[in-house]
């Protein structure tokens, strides 16, 4: 009985070690390349960067000295293999400077500039959470690897800032999956190491413990049910450990028009929407999802909506919470969480129908 205690104990560290170091590994280097995009960010000029509208300028010297800048910063950066500047708008996204054809820092040879891909060439993908918070004005990092036509990366993304206050797009900087998996293995091999130890550290003590349990004849019932009470709670623990690392609440971003809302139409009922413009009083005005206008709404009465098909991590929702989800298209309406199914949710919606509905289809009630 011990050895087999003893062996789901050492499983069980393991695994709750290495899933906790790997997932704080990817955002700890998330973290750092969005400090590495932010720098860079900083040293592009914005207004010069405006001037790039079209194919013809990349013969200009905004053009020139922008691309030049990317080049030194990524040879002088060892996590960047490839850094870049786009606009996004919306669902879809063009590359101002693109990626090199050759990806890379050692691709970078010399004093010639590398061939690019024209200016305007559309982002063959929809745009990840990274590329869209910062055209919101918020730089941030993926959680979860990605892919496009180079390769598999690692992205985060700034905004660039021009002088009047506005965004004219923003640039981001990748790290390809296969160097950072050379890392994450070396840091998981320490990890697995501490985590054995740990676990049989745990061992012997829980060896131990059944030993003295067998002795004591009269507290045998009472140990016995302690210890499965143990047991029990590693057992829902773990999950809920799991949970932890696959969700997250977004910070607060200050909304701005043309951002993606969730915002009220009449009552509990509200709708997907754009914010059109904010007035002096600060007050929205929202275009929904079926070019009806929206005027005056109130702060409580528009939530930000950033979550997506791509993998975006949804909030950290409980059963009880207050929450507006999504009803049928682009319909919603105000809701109770009754219970929590791995990535989905049970609701109640405020008329008493009943629902199902994916974490990712419901934002948090901001009243």
């Amino acid at each position: 009985m011990a050895g087999v205690l003893g062996t789901l104990a050492i499983a069980l560290a393991a695994w709750i070690i290495v899933h906790s170091i790997t997932g704080f590994f990817i955002r700890s280097l998330g973290q750092n390349l969005m400090r590495i995009s932010s720098d860079l960010a900083s040293r592009i000029d914005a207004d010069e960067h405006a001037q790039i509208q079209r194919p013809s300028d990349m013969n200009s010297a905004n053009y020139a000295k922008i691309t030049r800048l990317l080049e030194d910063f990524q040879r002088a950066t060892p996590d960047v293999v490839s850094a870049y500047t786009m606009r996004v708008a919306g669902e879809s996204a063009a590359l101002i400077v693109s990626p090199p054809v050759s990806a890379g820092a050692t691709a970078l040879k010399g004093d010639t500039l590398q061939r690019r891909d024209t200016v305007g060439i559309p982002y063959m993908a929809q745009p990840d959470i990274a590329m869209r918070s910062a055209s919101a004005g918020i730089a941030a990092a993926d959680r979860r690897f990605t892919t496009d036509r180079w390769g598999t990366w690692l992205t985060a993304c700034a905004p660039l800032k021009r002088s009047e206050g506005t965004i004219d797009g923003i640039v981001c900087v990748d790290k390809d999956k296969k160097s950072a998996t050379r890392d994450m293995v070396r840091v998981n091999t320490i990890a697995v190491i501490l985590a054995f130890a740990c676990a049989l550290l745990l061992w012997a003590m829980l060896v131990v413990y059944v030993m003295k349990i067998a002795v004591s004849h009269q507290q045998r019932g009472s140990d016995m049910k302690k210890l499965l009470l143990l047991l029990v709670a590693v057992a829902v623990a773990v999950p809920a450990l799991a949970r932890a690392d696959q969700c997250k609440e977004p910070e607060k971003a200050s909304l701005k028009p043309g951002m993606k809302v969730v915002a009220q139409w009449q009552g509990d009922n509200w709708w997907l929407a754009k914010i059109a413009s904010i007035n002096k009083k600060g007050l929205f005005n929202v275009t929904y999802s079926d070019n009806t206008k929206g005027s005056n709404k109130k702060q409580d009465q528009v939530a930000y909506y950033i979550y997506d098909k791509s993998g975006t991590p949804p909030p950290c929702f409980k059963e009880g919470d207050k929450v507006v989800a999504q009803w049928k298209g682009d319909s919603w309406w105000k809701a109770r969480i009754t219970k929590i199914d791995g990535s989905n949710a049970d609701i109640t919606y405020s008329d008493g129908e009943k629902g199902k509905r994916k974490l990712t289809d419901m934002v948090r009630d901001p009243w």
